[in-house]
């Protein structure tokens, strides 16, 4: 594994510690179980921490994968602060680097993305079923974000406020909302 600066290693170093100190949490926990014999406490316990790990690894795995550092950065924090309040946090791509193109800044796009997820994880954060999901995918020279989160009542905003504003800059830029099986969409398509 290489690192860009010393940040990078010192923050995989806290990482490391403190996947070190949750692992041996649980194991204190899991002893607990033995200790008193409570096996169908310890057969919960243990399908409950699988199933708040099977989440947080397959995103924060894919997080990783991206090149851009800003965008990886951006889509870090807000995993965390959803994953902070409850909320199943999804990240899909078949991107390693989100294209260069010229048809959107990347200020202005890591702006809407910003944007868009906050909405997202404020909204699922009320939601009965706490869910934000972002793909990233490409179709030739199409490059397609959609961002959707559950909610709690139905969303009457078309264009979320700023989204708006920025996108308006660029005509050249699909941007869509819509709702689905009970999910809010945001659909922001990029075309060379």
């Amino acid at each position: 594994m290489q690192y860009k600066n010393k940040n990078d290693s010192d923050k995989f170093l806290l990482e490391l510690r403190d996947f070190r100190h949750n692992a041996l949490n649980i194991m204190h926990g899991i002893n607990g179980y033995i200790e008193l014999e409570d096996w169908e406490g310890l057969k919960k316990y243990f399908y409950e921490m699988l199933e708040s790990i099977k989440p947080i690894d397959t995103s924060l795995s894919t997080i990783e994968k991206i090149e851009n550092s800003l965008l990886k950065r951006l889509l870090s924090a807000k995993f965390k602060a959803a994953v902070n309040i409850g909320i199943d946090f999804k990240l899909i791509t078949d991107l390693i680097i989100l294209p260069e193109n010229d048809l959107i800044s990347d200020i202005d796009l890591f702006q809407v993305i910003g944007l868009s997820l906050d909405k997202a994880i404020d909204a699922a954060s009320e939601a009965n079923i706490k869910k934000v999901s972002i793909y990233f995918l490409r179709s030739g020279d199409s490059t397609t974000i959609i961002i959707e989160n559950t909610f709690k009542e139905k969303p009457n905003m078309p264009i979320i406020d700023g989204v708006s504003s920025t996108l308006s800059k660029y005509p050249g830029i699909l941007y869509n909302t819509f709702v689905q099986h009970q999910v809010f969409v945001q659909e922001l398509q990029i075309i060379k």
